[in-house]
């Protein structure tokens, strides 16, 4: 009996292909960063953080 090659799995095989993909994970990270600073470090809460970004948003598209 001979044996069947197994096919093997690249690595990086979910690693971001396009600039889009890169950039859309950093937004992620920066956006979880941003969010967890305003909620924890100025102690603004949830809701308090939400609305915050928010604001800035809609000013940025406003602008």
């Amino acid at each position: 009996m001979s044996a069947v090659p197994q096919r093997r799995t690249p690595f990086l095989r979910e690693a971001p292909t396009t600039p889009a993909q890169s950039s859309r994970i950093a937004a992620t990270t920066l956006g979880e960063t941003g969010g967890d600073f305003l909620a924890q470090t100025l102690h603004l809460g949830y809701t308090g953080g939400a609305i915050l970004i928010a604001a800035v948003m809609i000013a940025e598209l406003l602008v």
